[in-house]
């Protein structure tokens, strides 16, 4: 087996989108021979993170939660006609992530068991995909799908910029609601699982996974899923989608708790015009829809430049009754031949509910990431 050094994005926001960022970035130089390869790959992910929560403003040097600071390798064997056997390692570096920071808390860098992100084996035959061990649930990703390349400085996930921070009432006392509380997607995430993905046909999967979380203290869920998703050309136009279903079982109280989710991104290749609708719903608790619109070109010789605007809409998310709204302006410039990405994003953030009035708050980002 010869070893291979090769690029691999990890983005966080849906394999279409992993799939055209790695095309853009992937490094030509490859090796390998009949038994299969060794994969090294990697990414670092630096951001300035401000936060105005109305009153006070604060800022942070972090790493962006959204595609975090990461190394990791892949060895693959090649087993027999049409069957491969994959190994993934893949882990954070214990950096301070963006989503961690808070008006009354700055995290240090620790790594910690939970930045373990993949451990896995993977058996692929052309009957389909079997993983076992931390990786993907099937719906991770699922209300992620986007196509408008800003990923990197704003996307539905609206927790993973500044989601650690309080809102603050309009009296000036912080309130026990964040914005991850307020502002969710529902996304299904990685643990310790077996899933198994379908063959694509004309651009469509399927996959299924049960786990539960080895790494989070006092976690004894169940968790399953299913999701469908489609990834292909029409025409000059590239379209990613996802549908998916996923529960949780609490086996202390028997309570299951059930959530629909789904995300479809298009793009528009000659013009670079884009579009991204996703949405989220958990019965009988909080629901969500999300909406971007976005132009990719090549302003610049040295990669792509998009832009991209958003806007956020939840109910019932945080507690019963209540509102919450954000809108984003996103851009990012990418730098081909150094492999850097670099971006800037704003959100605003407004919420209200029955019990009390809100201060409309903001973040910023500013940062790159580089990958290797």
């Amino acid at each position: 087996m010869r070893i291979a050094v090769r690029p691999v994005v990890s983005l966080g926001v849906g394999p279409a989108a992993v799939l055209l960022a790695t095309a853009a970035l992937a490094d030509p130089l490859s090796y390998s021979d009949a038994s299969g390869d060794v994969i090294f790959y990697g990414q670092l992910s630096p951001t300035y993170l401000g936060f105005d929560d109305g009153e006070e403003s604060f800022g942070n040097l972090a790493d962006n939660d959204i595609s975090n600071s990461l190394v990791g390798f892949i060895l693959d064997w090649r087993i027999g006609a049409g069957v491969g056997l994959r190994f993934n390692l893949e882990a954070s570096i214990g950096a301070p992530q963006s989503s961690a920071f808070s008006q009354g808390f700055e995290p240090i860098w620790e790594w910690d068991k939970t930045d373990l992100r993949h451990f896995e084996l993977i058996l692929d035959t052309a009957f389909g995909k079997l993983s076992a061990g931390q990786g993907s649930m099937a719906t991770d990703g699922t209300p992620e799908q986007d196509l408008s390349g800003t990923s990197l400085a704003g996307y539905v996930s609206r927790s993973d910029t500044a989601g650690g921070y309080f809102l603050r009432q309009s009296s000036g006392d912080l309130s026990d609601i964040n914005i991850g509380s307020a502002f969710m997607d529902y996304n299904g995430g990685r643990q310790f699982r077996v899933r198994y993905d379908t063959p694509e046909y004309s651009g469509f999967s399927a996959a299924a996974a049960y786990g539960v979380d080895i790494l989070t203290e006092g976690d004894d869920n169940d968790y399953y899923d299913i999701a469908v998703n489609y990834g292909g050309e029409l025409g000059a136009t590239t379209v990613a989608a996802s549908l998916g279903w996923s529960w949780v079982h609490d086996p202390d109280t028997g309570d299951t708790t059930n959530r629909r989710l789904g995300s479809i991104s298009v793009l528009h290749k000659p013009s670079g015009l884009n579009a991204t609708v996703a949405a989220g719903a958990e019965p009988d608790a909080g629901s969500y829809v999300y909406g971007k619109l976005g132009w990719i070109g090549d302003v610049l010789a040295v990669g792509s430049t998009a832009v991209a605007v958003d806007y956020y809409n939840g109910e019932d998310l945080g507690m019963d009754g209540s509102s919450s709204r954000s809108w984003g302006v996103e851009a990012v410039q990418s730098f081909d031949k150094a492999k850097i990405d670099a971006y800037v994003g704003w959100i605003s953030y407004a919420y209200d509910d029955d019990a009390a009035s809100y201060r409309d708050a903001s973040s910023t980002m500013v940062g790159m990431r580089w990958t290797f």
